[in-house]
């Protein structure tokens, strides 16, 4: 904590010099008018000292660590403890108090507790050489993407309308009927996009670019609403960060459809990406392809997300204290019991991964 000392040296030497120039001035009577005014001020004075230096604190031991979680994380070192801190990578449990705690399973290979339902996590009593006054978490914790069957894709009414951007390979043709790749997304089942010919060096495809990176994993293709011989057979589902280099995540050959028939496809996929399209490889009469409806699925924002709570306990969790990671927490000793028995308790929602906590208190 040398840096945590300097840095509070320079400040309180900065306030003193501030103190004795522009408070009290030369000799002692200072710019005010009575005593009150003088102490005021100083009182004042020292608030904002006090302030920076639990910016200072702050700043410093959240470094201290953060950088031994990166260092654990590559050792793969268990549970251990340093001078006034703490640190827990869940390799293994016995930092957990098991019979106090639900909800969750452990990962002993990548070192986390996953929950599977609503999740309490307490932690095992630390006996502390001190009554601890201040006090800061680091929790790293992974909120999951929950799978949801709703269409990602808004009812295009134009290759950019309402957002995103409905592409392919013929989108140089302008948007007219039955060409216009976002015709595919309109969710109109009349409509239909056409590709361009198969025959020749350029293949066909049709996506769709989302406005923010977006992890899909299932998708639904309609058949052509014309005739059976526009329907597609072969073809690869891919995503791409740049529209340029595509990464195959679905491949599907010898596929039959009837008219307007939708078709479901589901594959693992954990990567977001910007773009999305269907290269199609195979039609029926080997020439034109033709779609009437495309639709992606995949992970939505978790909205249990803000449902994570932490608390601190110095009296072996006789009394729990809310608190937020990252920030300094200030004991009070007027209302809280002041005992050397500290423990942690997280509560967690489904579809989340704790991965790793710290403490350092003084």
């Amino acid at each position: 904590m040398d840096t945590i000392s300097y840095g509070i040296a320079n400040k309180t030497k900065d306030a003193e010099s501030s103190l004795r120039n522009q408070t009290l001035f030369s000799g002692v009577e200072g710019n005010f008018i009575n005593v009150k005014e003088r102490i005021d001020n100083l009182e004042r004075y020292l608030e904002g000292l006090s302030l920076r230096a639990n910016q200072l604190i702050v700043h410093d031991a959240v470094n201290i660590m953060k950088a031994h979680a990166k260092l654990n994380s590559i050792a793969k070192t268990l549970k251990y403890n340093m001078k006034n801190m703490m640190f827990d990578d869940l390799l293994d449990v016995s930092g957990i108090d098991t019979e106090k705690s639900k909800g969750y399973i452990h990962n002993s290979e990548k070192g986390s507790l996953i929950t599977t339902e609503e999740c309490v996590i307490e932690t095992t009593t630390e006996e502390l050489e001190s009554i601890p006054s201040k006090l800061i978490l680091i929790a790293n914790v992974k909120v999951t993407p929950v799978s949801s069957d709703e269409n990602l894709i808004p009812k295009m009414t134009s290759n950019t309308t309402p957002s995103g951007e409905a592409f392919a390979s013929n989108t140089n043709q302008g948007e007219k009927g039955n060409v216009s790749a976002y015709e595919a997304f309109d969710r109109d089942s009349e409509t239909r996009w056409g590709g361009n010919t198969l025959t020749g060096p350029n293949p066909s495809w049709i996506g769709y670019r989302f406005p923010n990176p977006t992890l899909v994993d299932k998708y639904i293709v309609e058949g052509s609403s014309v005739a059976d011989s526009y329907h597609i057979e072969d073809w690869e589902f891919q995503g791409s960060m740049d529209g340029i280099n595509y990464t195959t995540l679905h491949s599907v050959s010898d596929a039959t459809f009837i008219k307007q028939e939708r078709k479901n496809y589901t594959f693992l996929n954990k990567e977001f990406y910007l773009y999305y399209r269907i290269l199609i490889k195979k039609a029926v009469d080997m020439t034109i392809p033709s779609l009437t409806g495309i639709e992606m699925m995949g992970a939505i924002t978790n909205e249990n997300a803000d449902r994570i709570n932490y608390y601190i306990s110095r009296d072996n969790g006789e009394t729990w204290i809310g608190i937020s990671p990252e920030e300094l927490f200030i004991f009070d000793d007027k209302i809280h019991p002041k005992e050397k028995k500290l423990k942690l308790k997280i509560e967690l929602p489904v579809n989340v991964e704790l991965q790793d906590y710290s403490l350092t208190w003084i």
